[in-house]
């Protein structure tokens, strides 16, 4: 903790072996490069790495210096209940610590049985910087490679293949996952991420940009085949309280291109997200949905709105700060037929959405085959036309 003070490391637990070999100049203007070759083994370590405000317990970390290369080899790293094992290389290390520590690239391979993401949140907020302060048994030189030390951490690059058999995060919780993840200074992007969640798959790419006061997020992403009960009761309904988990049955397909903020703490900031979202929902099913049981009690009261069916739902829908743009949608059930276009408020304000409803029985025309046929027939007689 006196070479590397507790503002930065504070290791509290932990054994080490080293066995190095170093040759170096003594003069600063002696040109003949530096040079280290050995191990530095730590078995039992428990720190905090203060910056991130990380947590580790029990890890294994072994370094292994080959001249101005650096390698971790077999290493184990313990944060609360989320475990990585990690292989990875730091290639032209000893040069670019002394000469330019911003291309310096860790280039690391993790896998892990179970990760908790909410132990590793802390990512989210900028890196602390760590004041300069002197230390009591040190001097400047310590001074000096403690600046240096905490220049590498600040400004080196990460580059991360992932591969996690289970992730949480919150009620999220997905299997076999893969990414490709790389770190900056001021941006996080996850790139090819793959996932096994509620019955089908998520692919994503995404970018935090950190620069800024907050998180700057921009996610591009295709779900495949998923139980959509299941998608929404896992990401909490996406803040949202008019369709929940509880009113829908099916399985969704969908592609989204968005960009939102994020606070530290993993929340989107009201209001923030803009993009587009294309949807289709197969042998999917309206249950219990409050709005359609009040319709019920003065029309349609013999076709059972309290769980509506229908075979294939698709639009997209607009997504605009605090409120959703819902683009003509034709939906055809087992009940009902509907179009429906306008805008949903998120925030309980500026909702304009107009409704169409032929009191004309849809099983009427389930005979006929061609879709648009179908679709005019079903608009035909009287159409009760209704503004939310």
């Amino acid at each position: 903790n006196q070479v590397a003070p507790t503002n930065l490391m504070n290791i509290s637990e932990g054994t080490g072996n080293i066995d190095v070999f170093y040759r170096g100049a003594l003069k600063n203007d002696d040109p003949r490069p530096p040079y280290i070759k050995g191990f530095v083994k730590v078995a039992g370590l428990k720190a905090v790495y203060v910056p991130r405000n990380l947590v580790f317990h029990n890890s294994n970390i072994n370094l292994d210096f080959t001249g101005n290369d650096l390698y971790l080899r077999n290493s184990k790293v313990n944060c609360k209940s989320s475990t990585l094992y990690l292989e990875g290389s730091l290639l032209n290390f000893l040069n670019l610590y002394y000469t330019d520590p911003g291309k310096i690239v860790l280039d690391l391979r993790a896998k892990s049985p179970f990760i908790n993401l909410e132990e590793f949140q802390s990512l989210l907020s900028k890196r602390t910087t760590v004041a300069k302060t002197s230390t009591s048994t040190g001097g400047k030189n310590l001074q000096k490679a403690v600046g240096q030390l905490n220049d590498i951490l600040d400004k080196s690059n990460l580059h991360l293949n992932l591969a996690v058999d289970k992730l949480q995060f919150k009620k999220f919780v997905a299997t076999a996952i893969k990414a490709d993840i790389k770190m900056t200074e001021s941006a996080i992007s996850l790139n090819n991420v793959s996932v096994r969640n509620s019955g089908g798959n998520v692919l994503l790419n995404a970018n935090i940009d950190q620069s800024g006061a907050s998180n700057v997020v921009t996610i591009n992403t295709k779900i495949n085949n998923v139980d959509v009960t299941q998608f929404f009761t896992a990401l909490d309904n996406f803040g949202q309280d008019a369709i929940t988990d509880k009113n829908l049955r099916g399985q969704l397909i969908a592609t989204a291109d968005v960009r939102t903020v994020i606070s530290n703490a993993g929340k989107v900031a009201p209001g923030s997200m803009r993009g587009k979202v294309d949807f289709n929902l197969t042998n999917g099913a309206l249950v219990n949905f409050e709005p359609l049981q009040k319709i019920s009690k003065f029309v349609f009261r013999n076709r059972h709105l309290e769980n509506i069916t229908f075979s294939d739902l698709k639009n997209s829908l607009d997504l605009e700060g605090t409120r959703i743009r819902i683009n003509p949608m034709h939906i055809e059930s087992s009940a009902l037929v509907l179009q429906v276009e306008g805008i949903y408020g998120l925030d309980n304000k500026g909702t304009d959405i107009r409704v169409d409803v032929p009191l004309r029985n849809p099983k009427k025309d389930e005979h006929i085959i061609d879709d648009d046929e179908r679709k005019a027939r079903s608009m035909k007689g009287i159409v009760i036309h209704l503004q939310a």
